[in-house]
């Protein structure tokens, strides 16, 4: 049995909140508002050390306008991806990176359609030979992870096997019958 771990827990849960802020506002609304806020979060994911991406205002403009007006658990979905909502008016992140690691993965699949959409043709085109090209990256990888996996169970195997084959006498044992002098080495008195 695999055992559920709290980072996929939370994901399925952003993942629920971000489908519904998605079909509780208009598309542009919320591929706006979902893309300010998976900017701030990215910000914080490739820079978890600087504290100027710790939070954001409530108050900020941008943020009231395109992000707080989102309908359907806006609120719980910031809160969910570990952000604390502090008395001074801010969101700071007080979570588990991880979870904000895979929070930014779940939003920005699930607005990737819109900004599809939004592309030029040509741009559509390089998006789509990019993805076909991460999948296959991805199928080779697994094809190589299950072929390393099968070598290494032949090579347990190949162990056993070895390890019940009888000793075979050396080629040393035989070089005697050629005129060679063999000498085995033994041991001096005293250990020495």
């Amino acid at each position: 049995m695999v055992e559920s771990r709290p980072t996929d827990a939370a994901r399925e849960l952003i993942a629920a909140l971000t489908a519904a802020v998605i079909a509780n506002n208009e598309e542009e609304a919320a591929f706006q508002g979902l893309t300010l806020l998976n900017k701030l979060v990215e910000n914080k994911v490739k820079n978890p050390e600087e504290a100027k991406f710790n939070g954001f205002k409530k108050t900020n403009p941008k943020v009231v306008e395109k992000i707080l007006s989102l309908q359907g658990g806006i609120n719980d979905l910031i809160m969910a991806m570990g952000f604390s909502s502090t008395s001074d008016d801010r969101y700071e992140f007080t979570g588990d990176i991880r979870v904000l690691k895979k929070g930014n993965r779940v939003i920005d699949t699930a607005i990737m359609p819109m900004k599809v959409s939004r592309m030029t043709p040509d741009d559509r085109k390089k998006h789509e030979i990019l993805e076909a090209q991460k999948l296959a990256y991805k199928v080779q990888q697994a094809s190589d992870r299950e072929r390393r996996e099968e070598l290494l169970r032949m090579s347990a195997g190949d162990r056993q096997e070895k390890k019940y084959e009888p000793v075979v006498a050396s080629k040393a044992q035989v070089i005697g019958s050629f005129g060679a002098e063999v000498h085995t080495f033994k041991q001096p008195p005293g250990g020495g």
